[in-house]
């Protein structure tokens, strides 16, 4: 396990927002929470894989694409969380900043990817920080099934695919 050191975690965070659209004088806004999901998802480590017994990737196309049983060239299947954010390979080139590379390994094109999915999901605007406290608050409180959630509302209740 490699993970980033936490001196080199503030320019990776910066620059992972930027790509996603964050307007610089806004980085403060994004910059604790991408710390606490990264923590949680990955603990820092950029070439973090899901373990095949976590159920965590079995679900919707919606988080994981229309082939989820395809196998790509790390042997893992398509489905199977990777990188510091633990994005689908579906997630990562659903959301993927032009600009970023094309590597769901990579830092700051990880980040970038994560926010740009959350804002369409979570209803955050990545311009004017509208809707980052709530999404905080409501991400804080079920960070386990957060993935599951389409939209703020459902963080009141049980993640809303059935099933699952």
């Amino acid at each position: 396990m490699t993970t980033i050191h936490p001196d080199e975690r503030p320019a990776l965070i910066r620059a992972g927002l930027i790509a996603a659209g964050v307007p610089a004088e806004r980085v403060e806004i994004f910059a604790a929470v991408t710390d606490e999901i990264i923590t949680t998802e990955s603990g820092w480590d950029p070439e973090a894989v899901a373990l095949a017994l976590d159920s965590s990737f079995r679900g919707p196309a919606a988080l994981f694409g229309p082939d989820p049983t395809r196998v790509m060239e790390d042997g893992r299947n398509y489905a199977t969380p990777r990188g510091l954010a633990q994005l689908s390979l579906w997630v990562f080139e659903q959301y993927h900043a032009t600009g970023t590379a094309a590597e769901i390994y990579d830092p700051v094109a990880s980040i970038a990817a994560l926010w740009r999915f959350i804002a369409s999901h979570f209803d955050v605007d990545l311009a004017t920080g509208s809707g980052i406290v709530e999404f905080r608050q409501k991400w804080y409180s079920h960070r386990s099934d957060w993935w599951w959630l389409t939209d703020l509302s459902a963080f009141s209740e049980s993640p809303r695919i059935q099933g699952y």
